[in-house]
C-alpha cells in the first residue's frame, strides 16, 4: 500500500500543459494612419511592450512609433479599420486589445481610445467565415493593461478585420476624431491535458501497481 500511495502523489503533482495560447499577427494593413511614426505595424510589433510580452503585460505611454493612430475623421470616413493576418491558419476564441492611451502632449485630445468595434474573420481565400459585431470596449487615457474579449471558437482564420465603430470623443470634437490602438493580440483557450511524459509515467505507475497486486494475490 505504501508504494501505491507514493505513485498516486507523484501522478497528481505532475504539471499540466498551459491553459491558453497567445498569437501575434504576422502582417497588418489599414485604411488610415496618421504618418509613418503612427503606422498600423505598431499595433502588432510589440513596440511599447516588454520582450516576450503576453496578455498580462502593460503597455508604455503613447509616444511616436508605439501606437497606431489614424487620420482625423477616419471613423466618419469608414477608414478606421485594420486587417491583421497570419502566415498560417489559426483557431481563435480570444481578442486582446491594448487601447489607445491618448496621454501626454502628443494627442490633440484625450479621446482616441476605441469604445466600440467589430471583428470580421476571413479564411485564406478572403471569404468571411464569421464575425463579432458591436463589441463594447473601455475607452479613456492611460489604460496600460490589455482588455480581453472572448467569442465562439473560429477555425481556419487567416485574417481578422478590426473595424472601429466609435471612440470616446464627445460630439463637440468630431472634427478632431483621431483614433487607433496601442497593440492587439489573439488567443485560444484550451483544456489542460497531461504532457506525453506524464502519460508515460502514469502508465508505468499503473503497471507497477497491477504487478504488486498480482503478486499479493498469488502469495
Amino acid at each position: 500500500m505504501k508504494v501505491f500511495r507514493t505513485l498516486t502523489a507523484i501522478a497528481l503533482a505532475i504539471p499540466l500543459l498551459a491553459q491558453a495560447q497567445f498569437f501575434r499577427a504576422d502582417t497588418a494593413t489599414t485604411g488610415s494612419q496618421f504618418s509613418a511614426l503612427y503606422e498600423v505595424n505598431n499595433a502588432i510589433d510589440g513596440s511599447g511592450l516588454p520582450p516576450g510580452f503576453g496578455p498580462s503585460s502593460l503597455h508604455a505611454a503613447y509616444a511616436p512609433s508605439n501606437h497606431w493612430t489614424t487620420l482625423a475623421g477616419a471613423i466618419a470616413n469608414n477608414t478606421a479599420w485594420a486587417e491583421f493576418s497570419f502566415n498560417t491558419a489559426k483557431t481563435l476564441d480570444t481578442f486582446y486589445l491594448w487601447n489607445h492611451q491618448s496621454n501626454g502632449g502628443i494627442s490633440a485630445n484625450l479621446h482616441y481610445a476605441v469604445t466600440q468595434f467589430d471583428l470580421i474573420f476571413k479564411d485564406g481565400s478572403n471569404n468571411t467565415i464569421g464575425s463579432v459585431l458591436d463589441v463594447a470596449a473601455v475607452g479613456g487615457p492611460g489604460q496600460s493593461a490589455a482588455q480581453t474579449f472572448t467569442f465562439a471558437q473560429m477555425s481556419g482564420v487567416r485574417t481578422v478585420r478590426f473595424v472601429i465603430d466609435k471612440n470616446s470623443a464627445p460630439a463637440n470634437i468630431t472634427g478632431l476624431r483621431y483614433t487607433g490602438v496601442a497593440e492587439v493580440g489573439f488567443g485560444l483557450s484550451v483544456t489542460p491535458v497531461p504532457e506525453p511524459s506524464t502519460w508515460a509515467l502514469l502508465r508505468a505507475g499503473l503497471a507497477l501497481v497491477a504487478g504488486i497486486a498480482r503478486r499479493r494475490r498469488s502469495a
